[in-house]
């Protein structure tokens, strides 16, 4: 966003005028065009952010599909309220994890997930074979199938300082607030 933004600043600060006789006549017409307004949007919606080595992350390897540390799409999740977008849910600055059959909820139940129902709420949903926990900012926090759980509980603990040295609730904070 920075250098966008810096871009930005630079091109419609030029001093040298055959320089913005230039910018006057090309800019308008490629402002235009569906892709450059598609691409200026992402960019100062900060849709296209993405934190794949971020701390606050479980990397994975290469599934298909999001990946940890990307945007998680807006998608039709079940809680227990009944349906629902899952960036609505987000707005109450829990960690989501979305399920996708009784099997992956009982796996994480047995994996420990109950010890963090403050930090995470879980809804039924389609993330492919298995689990995708969104972190409040929107970011894949980690995925994986009924055979990873661990990778639930373990980022979890990370969080709260309670397993292999992470983040604090203060770095956290910092990294969803302050981006």
């Amino acid at each position: 966003m920075l250098e966008f933004t810096n871009k930005l600043v630079g091109l419609l600060t030029m001093r040298n005028w055959a320089k913005r006789v230039v910018r006057d006549t090309v800019v308008p017409v490629v402002s235009r065009t569906p892709m450059v307004q598609r691409d200026a949007a992402r960019k100062m919606s900060q849709l296209s952010v993405a934190y794949p080595r971020s701390p606050l992350v479980q990397p994975d390897g290469h599934r298909r599909g999001p990946k940890p540390g990307d945007r998680f799409p807006d998608v039709d999740v079940r809680g227990e309220h009944g349906p629902a977008r899952l960036h609505h849910l987000l707005g109450n600055g829990r960690h989501v994890l979305i399920v996708s059959r009784a099997g992956v909820r009982g796996a994480l139940e047995t994996a420990g997930i109950g010890h963090y129902a403050g930090l995470v709420g879980i809804v039924d949903g389609d993330p492919g074979s298995g689990f995708a926990l969104v972190r409040p900012d929107g970011i894949l926090a980690a995925r994986g199938s009924a055979g990873d759980t661990h990778r639930v509980v373990d980022y979890l603990r990370r969080l709260c300082g309670l397993g292999e040295p992470g983040p604090t609730a203060a770095a956290v904070l910092s990294e969803v607030v302050g981006r």
